[in-house]
């Protein structure tokens, strides 16, 4: 959605505050990125990889077609990171059940295992981070991210 000039003008601020927040977005990514390559297993899971694992174990066997909609990527990315997913073991490539040309994937025990491992890592490196707030600053946290929930859920 685009503002109008006169939109733009009343609210000087919309611009600068959607910079900070895909700013701030981009530095989340990064900082899992570089928390990722600074950990001590060999084995973790890039965050594409990670959600696709997280998707299967929460909507159960899927096409290639419903993972490219639900990452928002090329058939050919969503391909390659389904592909790297199988040939780890963490993902099996089936028959659907309903037109056997189709496949459909679905996470393996290793996967879920290794899915549900990471995440319960990254949680507890939260909650420790939360932890050193104050009950002041948590409360403030917990509004922005409602906040920002709503913001980006109208985008």
């Amino acid at each position: 959605m685009n503002l109008s000039n006169k939109q733009h003008h009343q609210l000087p601020q919309t611009r600068d505050l959607a910079v900070v927040l895909q700013n701030f977005i981009e530095h989340l990514m990064d900082q899992q990125l570089v928390q990722q390559k600074n950990t001590s297993h060999s084995n973790q899971l890039s965050t594409a990889r990670l959600t696709i694992i997280q998707f299967l174990i929460e909507k159960g066997p899927t096409s290639l077609k419903r993972l490219v909609e639900f990452r928002k990527v090329s058939p050919a990315t969503m391909s390659r990171l389904v592909t790297c997913l199988v040939n780890d073991g963490l993902v099996l490539r089936a028959n659907s059940k309903k037109d056997r040309r189709s496949k459909i994937f679905v996470v393996t025990t290793r996967g879920r295992k290794q899915a549900n491992d990471m995440t319960e890592e990254q949680l507890q490196s939260l909650m420790l981070s939360i932890a050193k707030l104050s009950s002041d600053q948590q409360i403030m946290l917990n509004k922005s991210i409602t906040l920002i929930k709503n913001v980006i859920s109208h985008t």
